[in-house]
């Protein structure tokens, strides 16, 4: 059953055409499933299902060129149609039908997980661990500097003066000369 499954939306459909085909009916037949199927829901409590699960639209038939009706169907809305489709010889075909769409969804949802977890070599691993290990060693350093001007701060006028650019500076994260440009 390859190629009955398609994505839209991220979402996993089939066609009326692909169903007429695999289960070796009438197109015309299928739409006329279709058509009872939406018919029903829309009198039901729920008749916003309709949308959810049927896409109404046209495809050019390629040996007369003209442009038919056809439906794109999530799983559901297949099922619903698949369920009036009783012969026995139809069971493989709705059992394989299942089958692919669940597949088609395990295949985007794997997907999905890969975009977002994408695995590190081991090459990456230890270039991002050396970068943290850089920062904090970096921010330590940073901090301890702080803590030294800081208590030299409570010395005199002059120590005072004297330092400030230093860790303003450090604070800032701006070089000590623009800040004593800024400052005249």
């Amino acid at each position: 059953m390859e190629n009955v499954i398609i994505v839209e939306n991220g979402e996993p459909m089939t066609t009326s055409l692909e169903v007429a085909e695999k289960f070796e009916k009438n197109h015309r037949d299928i739409l006329k499933a279709i058509d009872s199927v939406i018919k029903g829901l829309r009198k039901s409590s729920q008749p916003q299902k309709v949308d959810e699960r049927f896409i109404e639209g046209t495809y050019v038939h390629e040996q007369n060129n003209q442009t038919y009706r056809m439906f794109k169907m999530t799983k559901d809305g297949f099922m619903l149609v698949a369920m009036g489709f009783t012969d026995k010889k139809f069971m493989d075909t709705k059992v394989n039908y299942i089958d692919s769409f669940n597949g088609m969804q395990k295949q985007l949802e794997q997907q999905a997980q890969r975009q977002f977890f994408i695995p590190e070599t081991v090459d990456q691993q230890i270039e991002r661990e050396k970068l943290a290990l850089r920062k904090r060693t970096a921010d330590t350093s940073r901090a301890r500097e702080i803590r030294s001007w800081a208590k030299a701060l409570n010395n005199t006028k002059e120590v005072i003066s004297l330092a400030t650019p230093k860790v303003l500076s450090m604070l800032l994260d701006i070089p000590e000369e623009q800040l004593a440009l800024e400052g005249r």
